[in-house]
């Protein structure tokens, strides 16, 4: 039987559903590249479980704090100058990926890419900054308009993608970068992969965006012998994400009407068609 292992922060959440004996998901609270490489107590977690055993497959989705919150932070609590900002973080990028090329026992490496940032209107970003504990009220009101707005972001996100692709081709370690399959003819991710419940949500779709993961560069994860056939994984999804919504919805919400988004496995069902009907329009 394959062994499979994903690392990264909380956007791991997106393989939950996947459940199998021989799968395991490590997330790390707000874990940011910088720490990793300079071997902090993540990466001496991974290093200890990657001792244990030999795995067939390894993802690492680690990146979307550095790609914007860490710009927000040096600049704005740190008070770095924004041109050595943009000279460390490509750096820190491609040490992030020479570090995932030496990490033993793991056959097959695959490192992320980033999503698209989520349609988080602009001054309701300046407010997710707080939420999300990366800067103090006082801070985030002294952003400046240039930079909460959505198009700066989105090209953090370019430029992050492409900085990791750079590094992956160097050190031989696979890419998986699904940017565009996500996004809509404005450059904005599709409202297919939204949440709708919380206007400072950062997060995406998890249902949509797993099958767009299983239909393109990760499409070994739906093989039946390694997990589930492409219907009991649409059927698992269903019992697996109300309790992360939940979650989610607890801890980033300011109100509470999670009942008022419902799950629903036709829904999801739609959501896979009509990905697929896009995937092959692309």
């Amino acid at each position: 039987m394959k062994k499979i292992i994903i690392f990264g922060t909380s956007f791991v959440n997106t393989f939950l559903s996947l459940k199998y004996k021989n799968f395991t998901i490590i997330k790390y609270k707000g874990a940011m590249i910088k720490g990793l490489i300079d071997k902090n107590d993540n990466y001496k977690s991974m290093i200890n479980i990657l001792d244990k055993n030999l795995y067939n497959y390894g993802l690492f989705m680690f990146g979307e704090p550095n790609c914007i919150f860490y710009y927000y932070k040096k600049k704005y609590v740190d008070n770095c100058n924004e041109n050595n900002i943009e000279k460390v973080f490509y750096k820190n990028v491609e040490k992030y990926v020479k570090l995932v090329s030496e990490l033993k026992n793991i056959d097959n490496k695959y490192i992320l890419g980033v999503s698209p940032p989520t349609v988080v209107d602009d001054e309701d970003y300046r407010k997710a900054l707080t939420i999300y504990g990366t800067l103090t009220e006082d801070q985030a009101n002294k952003i400046t308009k240039k930079d909460l707005e959505y198009n700066f972001r989105f090209n953090r996100f370019v430029k992050f993608n492409k900085i990791l692709e750079e590094s992956c081709k160097k050190y031989n370690i696979n890419f998986c970068n699904i940017f565009n399959k996500l996004l809509d003819n404005n450059q904005k991710i599709d409202k297919l992969f939204r949440l709708k419940f919380n206007p400072y949500n950062v997060h995406y779709n998890l249902e949509a965006v797993l099958i767009v993961y299983l239909n393109s560069c990760l499409s070994f994860l739906a093989d039946k012998n390694i997990l589930f056939s492409y219907k009991d994984i649409i059927n698992k999804i269903k019992l697996e994400s109300e309790k992360y919504y939940k979650e989610l919805f607890k801890v980033n919400s300011l109100n509470n009407n999670f009942n008022d988004y419902k799950l629903d496995i036709k829904k999801i069902e739609n959501f896979a068609k009509r990905i697929n009907k896009k995937l092959q329009s692309k």
